[in-house]
């Protein structure tokens, strides 16, 4: 039973009372039903679970209706109280279709089947009243090590996510010469391998080579801090004659940081305060999102860049092709899908070494948060969320997208129908391939990255027959 409470003011009507109440359910007038007080109850057991909306409307002596005055309201579902858990599943590489059961709270699964490589584990449970958890993935990998592991045999580091220069560790205490390191904030990634032939996970350290390291007073401490947090700032000492420090960047949100550092020599005297900027990622749950930044960036070792390449239509609807870079670096004012571990942060840095962009990548870069149009000229744009591009909508211009994201503006005439649009990854194929129709089959058209025709171009960036130009 709904309890209603009839309070409508009748003082602009002089001495006029209430002469009639009447309410009515989900704006059907089939439901109509006469209120008998001003505090009543309605009937709603016969309704759906789920939200409704309840209309009340008076009448005065004189003979005048008040406005309908509408409230939403939830019948909530009707559930067992439960007692126990009832049933457990589990299933392998998100495959819900090959879900078996666990008898008991702790049991062994047999993975012997399984490929070398990453897998995921999901598990949920059911308890006695019917209601299933939210399921939970954890993530695993099947080892091809063939004997068991007793030691070490290969240590190898590289500086600065440059892995193409890893040089080898022999001892397992060894000194790092980064003398030919400039000035300012380096990270430094080593892993090991044992005799079974496994690698570990990479692990990187950040350290900071300061501007007068090596002179006669020398440097006996830092201190350095995160953002405008000087109020936490933590005062270390340095490891090694080198005066290398860690640097824990791991408590750090998403998102843009600047770490400020000071020296301090032997006399107690700190130097000025040096900042350098880089930028904490977290993978969304899909495993990949999109990134762009003002400056180059060099991506943490886990992640991968993809950039957005060919449209393509296939049984399943439309998809666009993304091609995965060779580069550790996603160049300045570049919109790319960044692909990880879902739900893990990873630290990216600004860099002096340029990345490599695709000519045909068709994400445009959002370094600063601005507000992008659901249309431009012939162009509809779309974001990518929950694994898809889905068509932008048009809101209040005072909505913005987030920086350091990217969207995806695509021919209107393409995607006219297409709500979403799909991801095809590397050497994926689909049929009916080459659904876009590039820059008026290359005619010469100018148009900028928003998909508007430009008559007079002046200096940036442009796009003349699908291809992106820089015009000085």
């Amino acid at each position: 039973m709904l309890a209603v409470v009839v309070m409508v003011g009748c003082s602009a009507w002089g001495q006029a009372t209430m002469a009639e109440r009447v309410c009515w359910i989900d704006n059907d007038p089939q439901t109509l039903t006469t209120i008998g007080s001003s505090v009543a109850t309605v009937d709603v057991t016969s309704l759906a679970a789920g939200p409704h909306t309840l209309t009340m409307q008076v009448k005065d002596s004189e003979g005048r209706w008040s406005v309908p005055v509408t409230k939403i309201f939830v019948k909530p579902h009707a559930t067992q109280k439960a007692t126990a858990i009832a049933e457990r599943q589990y299933w392998i590489d998100n495959e819900p279709a090959g879900r078996d059961a666990l008898g008991e709270s702790v049991a062994t699964v047999d993975i012997s089947a399984l490929p070398i490589g990453m897998h995921s584990l999901t598990m949920r449970v059911r308890d006695d009243g019917g209601m299933w958890s939210v399921p939970v993935t954890k993530f695993f990998v099947v080892n091809r090590a063939k004997v068991k592991a007793t030691e070490i045999v290969v240590r190898k580091f590289w500086i600065d996510n440059d892995a193409a220069t890893r040089t080898d560790l022999d001892p397992s205490v060894a000194m790092v010469d980064i003398s030919s390191l400039s000035v300012g904030m380096h990270s430094l990634t080593m892993h090991v391998q044992d005799n079974a032939g496994v690698w570990s996970l990479p692990v990187t350290k950040f350290f900071i080579k300061p501007a007068d390291a090596g002179t006669e007073l020398g440097i006996v401490r830092y201190l350095y801090w995160f953002d405008d947090d000087v109020e936490h700032a933590q005062v270390v000492e340095p490891a090694g004659p080198q005066g290398i420090v860690d640097v824990d960047v791991s408590a750090l949100a998403a998102g843009e940081h600047t770490i400020y550092w000071r020296v301090g020599d032997s006399r107690g005297v700190f130097s000025q305060e040096v900042g350098s900027s880089l930028f904490r990622y977290t993978v969304p749950a899909s495993g990949y999102g999109t990134f762009s930044a003002a400056d180059n960036m060099a991506m943490g070792d886990g992640l991968k860049a993809y950039f957005a390449t060919y449209l393509k239509e296939t049984n399943k609807g439309l998809a666009i092709k993304v091609d995965g870079s060779d580069s550790r670096v996603v160049p300045a004012e570049t919109g790319v899908v960044l692909a990880g571990e879902a739900g893990q942060t990873y630290t990216m840095v600004p860099t002096t070494e340029d990345g490599t962009a695709s000519d045909d990548n068709k994400l445009v870069a959002v370094v600063e948060s601005r507000h992008v149009n659901a249309t431009d000229g012939e162009f509809t744009n779309f974001m990518l969320q929950g694994g898809k591009f889905i068509k932008i909508l048009d809101e209040n211009g005072t909505v913005k997208m987030p920086a350091h994201r990217a969207y995806l503006p695509l021919p209107t005439e393409d995607t006219a129908n297409a709500h979403a649009v799909t991801l095809i990854w590397g050497e994926d194929t689909a049929t009916g391939l080459d659904g876009v129709r590039e820059n008026r089959n290359g005619d010469g058209t100018v148009y900028n990255l928003q998909g508007q025709k430009v008559e007079n171009p002046s200096r940036g960036i442009y796009i003349i027959n699908g291809k992106k130009v820089v015009v000085k």
